[in-house]
């Protein structure tokens, strides 16, 4: 039966999208109704949970049914994918709750819903014979992030079309009672869904009216900051009141905000911010032009890479009519990397000396051992620093600490060698107790 419904729903040539294929279930092999139907869902028993695929790269619209979901409260509905176990529900997307558009739909390998309660095998096949036209409308709602080939966001169209297929699988059995397409409910489920299109508002509208949206510090931001910040963005502004902010004309006061597109109005921003220079990620500025590495050293602090390296980069790529971002979060990670090849030396030359232990082994293993100590970084532990310092160098934790206090630090590291590093030898034989350094006067 086509209903009205999905006839307002067809493509210009009058048939369904065929980037959705629908795999129909088999009533012989479909879950059977649990026997007490009216505490379905109520939490009273563990019962099967349905739910609905769509797998963009095959094209796949399927259905699958488990066993082991304990039902929650009759009010409660379908939770997050996140709420269920990883091999039963795993690389999802869009949740079957509340449509939260903060996932960026590149990444996005399937979709699931869940139905609420029970359906049958007919019920299901209708169900997913009816998204196969809705879903390429949120396909065909995404829209490409300016400056970010391959990247796309949610828009007020692509989020209303989501929610319109959740309410659908949600409340499978009201939409198709009997089996069959109830075109009253279709079709009314149709107009609310143009309704909360028109209730969804972009980042970009509530920027204007609000600058506060983009602290300034996004107009320097790379790509993965500013994708985290418009997943923040829709996740703290997505259904709250908004009383804060000043709203479009358009928005009804007494409604909650649905925000989406924070993404695109992100990257806007930046746009805006860089003053007609293009605006390049310094990990793809760097892919193209290397030779930071080599100007960046391992113990510069947070303020040496702001005060010593940035403007020069930062200058340098203007003169060719570019803004860089990223450019702190770049410098760390080359940072990051440039210790960890440090703390990886430090074990190397550790190992050799408790093979072959010289002067110069000892004397290379305390002066790497308190550079690294003078950097303060955190991944080299806090409480537990010399512990953490003294594993990597084959030492005790006291004698990290011994060797740190006659040195006084990095700073009066001068050649000179005060304490020796020895392997304390073990009364008895050893028995699996752990091995440790011990210092002591030369």
């Amino acid at each position: 039966m086509v209903t009205t419904a999905t006839a307002r729903t067809t493509t210009q040539s009058g048939t369904a999208d065929s980037r959705v294929t629908v795999r129909l279930v088999s009533p012989d092999t479909w879950i059977r109704p649990p026997r007490d139907n009216e505490a379905y869902g109520r939490g009273r028993q563990a019962t099967e949970y349905i739910k609905v695929s769509f797998d963009p790269e095959s094209g796949d619209l399927t259905a699958r049914w488990n066993a082991t979901y304990e039902s929650r409260t009759l009010y409660s509905g379908p939770k997050d994918p996140e709420d269920f176990p990883k091999h039963l529900l795993s690389g999802v997307s869009v949740t079957a709750g509340s449509q939260l558009p903060n996932r960026e739909p590149e990444l996005i390998d399937r979709y699931d819903w869940l139905v609420f309660g029970y359906a049958s095998a007919a019920q299901m096949n209708n169900l997913m014979t009816v998204l196969k036209f809705f879903i390429p409308e949120m396909l065909d709602g995404f829209a490409p992030v300016p400056g970010r080939p391959g990247c796309f966001d949610w828009t007020p169209a692509a989020a209303a079309a989501a929610d319109l297929i959740a309410t659908l699988v949600k409340d499978v059995r009201r939409y198709f009672p009997d089996d069959r397409p109830d075109e009253a409910e279709l079709n009314r489920a149709l107009d609310e869904r143009a309704e909360r299109e028109q209730r969804y508002l972009t980042w970009s509208e509530l920027q204007r009216l609000n600058p506060g949206l983009a602290p300034g510090a996004l107009a320097l931001a790379g790509d993965a900051e500013l994708d985290d910040a418009a997943r923040e963005t829709v996740y703290q502004l997505h259904g709250s009141s908004g009383d804060s902010l000043v709203r479009p004309e358009s928005a009804t006061p007494r409604f909650t905000l649905l925000v989406t597109s924070a993404r695109i109005g992100l990257h806007l921003f930046r746009q805006s911010a860089a003053a007609g220079l293009r605006v390049v990620d310094a990990a793809d500025w760097y892919a193209e032009h290397p030779g930071v590495e080599a100007r960046l050293q391992p113990g510069w602090t947070n303020e040496d890479l702001a005060v010593l390296l940035q403007p020069g980069e930062e200058r340098t790529a203007a003169n060719q009519g570019v803004r860089l971002v990223g450019l702190p979060a770049h410098f760390a990670r080359l940072r990051t990397f440039q210790r960890e090849q440090a703390r990886a030396e430090l074990r190397r030359l550790a190992d050799l000396a408790a093979q072959n232990s010289t002067p110069q082994l000892r004397r290379a293993v305390a002066g790497l051992l308190l550079t690294i100590d003078g950097w303060s970084d955190p991944a080299d532990g806090t409480a537990d620093r010399d512990q953490r310092l003294g594993d990597l160098a084959g030492m005790s934790p006291e004698a990290v600490a011994l060797l740190r206090s006659r040195i006084g630090g990095v700073e009066a590291w001068d050649g000179w060698m005060p304490v020796v590093l020895v392997r304390s030898q073990p009364e008895q034989p050893e028995t699996g107790a752990r091995r440790r350094w011990r210092g002591r006067r030369k």
